[in-house]
């Protein structure tokens, strides 16, 4: 699962430049985060089609709607801290923001990656104007 996370918060980190490519690629990586909320809940047979599912669902977006590969696992993590993260992510108040934001610091706590905070980072950035 966290492999799947990481590979969608480092197409969005390479391929979010402005509020809508944001939008889309948020949602890579959050729809991933949200399965696995549910994984704990489902068969192994339903779990297992629910994961092939959520790959298939962010290579569409990356498939439809991305122009550059992914970024490098090794990308550099942004200055501010994750609590600064977390307030920037509030203080802009835009649901994918909050989303992404929340998602990005859930799988990080989980597997850390750098290419979560960046991904959260950039995402915050491009969505401030929303």
């Amino acid at each position: 699962m966290s492999a799947l996370t990481e590979t969608f918060a480092r197409v969005s980190l390479a391929n979010t430049h402005d509020l809508l490519s944001a939008i889309t690629f948020v949602h890579g990586v959050t729809s991933a985060t949200a399965l696995r909320s549910l994984l704990p809940h489902l068969p192994d047979a339903v779990a297992r089609d629910a994961l092939r599912y959520a790959w298939q669902a962010g290579a569409a977006l990356y498939a439809a709607f991305a122009t550059a590969p992914p970024a490098p696992a090794d990308v550099e993590p942004p200055r501010e801290s994750l609590e600064t993260l977390v307030d920037m992510a509030i203080a802009n108040g835009d649901e994918h923001a909050i989303k992404m934001t929340e998602a990005c610091v859930r799988e990080h706590a989980l597997a850390p990656s750098p290419v979560y905070l960046a991904a959260a980072r950039r995402a915050l950035d491009c969505l401030a104007a929303a």
